[in-house]
């Protein structure tokens, strides 16, 4: 009998499919979409416009090491430290599961301590710009998302004004989508602390007290729970709405079931786009402080000054925002030149918040897969557009219905050819 052979050649290996969270990498290209670059720029220059009033309001300084600032530029300067400890432990691997510091310690810090201790010393102040910040977010984020939900699943692009239309009719589910956990865990912090004033301020009641302390004890898991969470299922929402077009609480069950039943798989997701994060981070400041230094001193090389030991040039007193005498006009030049400074700033920040937006997309949509065996190509249809529809546009479906029937209702004989200048119905 002639012997069979058992070896298998390979051809081909889909990488793409033996490891998906190499899909992660395709989210730069996606950020680089000029209508994503517009909106996050928007979003970010709307949240500095919008802290720097607040700090001209409250007029309010904070004290640290650099001096006295307001409160939100000492918030920004603070998160600013967090983040940069976030992507340089992320850069070396170091997650910070055990004594030593790392992701999880820098991420627990940017999200929950500087924003709590910020709260409890100016809690006004507070309500109002993370106000104006969830909004600004909510919109910005849904509008990229739902962009880079067309790239990912559809392989397209979709305009700025198309996926803009798609976002406003569903505007409060984008900024109601977090909340909705947040405002549950709140309200049965208000039941513990009427159950403490009811039956732990007088004898007697505090027998009933402690024989119900079992209940709040579940009251109290279930806002660990709910909290603990939403601190990671929140970054699934945006992406969620912008995929599958539902409404929140649909939006809000899909994040939670993802992050709860299939937590190991969307832990390697995380970490593996804070590590991407953390280099196209570092490789994007890289460039530009090598574009402001080239350009620094190129131009001043051509300042036309005296280029002895010791010698500054007029371009150098102006980058020094007026070093020298600031005679004529070096402040005014000093002052633009820090605004354009200021701008390059916003830019990379507006990147970041692109290549966020579509980082949370791509592991949003291998989730779905992950849990639901949904295909990766699936995504709702962008209905938006029938909400501006004009009234011109708009049809009847009973007039549409007689029209296409005969006299007295009856049907037209299939006989009868449409005509040339109409088209033919379709089923």
């Amino acid at each position: 009998m002639p012997k069979t052979s058992n070896r298998l050649a390979v051809e081909r290996i889909h990488w793409l499919e033996v490891f998906p969270v190499l899909r992660l990498g395709s989210a730069f290209r996606h950020a680089l979409q000029p209508g994503k670059l517009i909106i996050a720029l928007l979003a970010v220059v709307l949240i500095h416009l919008s802290g720097s009033l607040l700090d001209w309001i409250w007029a309010e300084a904070v004290n640290d090491q650099s001096g006295e600032r307001g409160v939100y530029e000492s918030l920004v300067h603070v998160q600013g430290v967090e983040l940069t400890r976030l992507f340089e432990s992320a850069v070396h691997l170091e997650l910070g599961l055990g004594r030593e510091p790392g992701v999880f310690d820098a991420l627990f810090a940017v999200v929950w301590n500087t924003p709590r201790s910020a709260f409890a010393e100016h809690p006004w102040f507070m309500l109002l710009f993370g106000a104006d910040v969830l909004f600004v977010l909510a919109i910005a984020s849904g509008i990229m998302c739902r962009m880079s939900a067309t790239q990912v699943c559809l392989g397209k692009l979709t305009g700025l004004s198309r996926a803009t239309r798609f976002v406003a009719a569903r505007w409060l589910w984008y900024l109601l989508t977090p909340m909705l956990p947040t405002c549950l865990a709140v309200l049965l912090s208000l039941v513990l602390m009427l159950a403490g004033l009811v039956f732990f301020n007088v004898q007697v009641l505090d027998v009933v007290g402690s024989l119900l302390y079992g209940l709040m004890l579940a009251i109290g898991f279930v806002i660990v729970l709910v909290g603990f969470v939403l601190l990671f299922a929140v970054f699934l929402m945006p992406p969620a709405m912008s995929v599958e077009g539902t409404d929140a609480f649909d939006a809000i069950a899909r994040a939670f079931n993802y992050v709860l039943f299939k937590p190991w798989q969307y832990a390697g997701y995380l970490v593996g786009s804070v590590v991407y994060l953390a280099v196209v981070y570092f490789i994007v400041v890289m460039l530009a402080g090598l574009t402001v230094y080239a350009t620094n001193e190129l131009v001043n090389v051509g300042s036309f000054s005296a280029f002895g030991p010791g010698s500054e040039t007029h371009f150098e007193e102006i980058v020094g925002s007026g070093r020298g005498d600031d005679a004529g006009t070096i402040p005014t030049s000093a002052w633009i030149v820090a605004r354009w400074g200021e701008l390059l700033s916003a830019l990379v920040l507006a990147l970041m918040f692109s290549v966020v937006c579509s980082l949370q997309t791509q592991i949003y949509v291998l989730m779905r897969r992950c849990a639901d065996g949904a295909p990766l190509d699936e995504c709702a249809k962008d209905d938006a557009q029938n909400l501006w529809s004009s009234p011109e546009d708009m049809v009847d479906p009973v007039a549409q219905a007689i029209a296409a029937s005969g006299p007295k209702g009856h049907p037209k004989p299939d006989s009868e050819e449409a005509k040339p200048n109409e088209p033919a119905s379709e089923d």
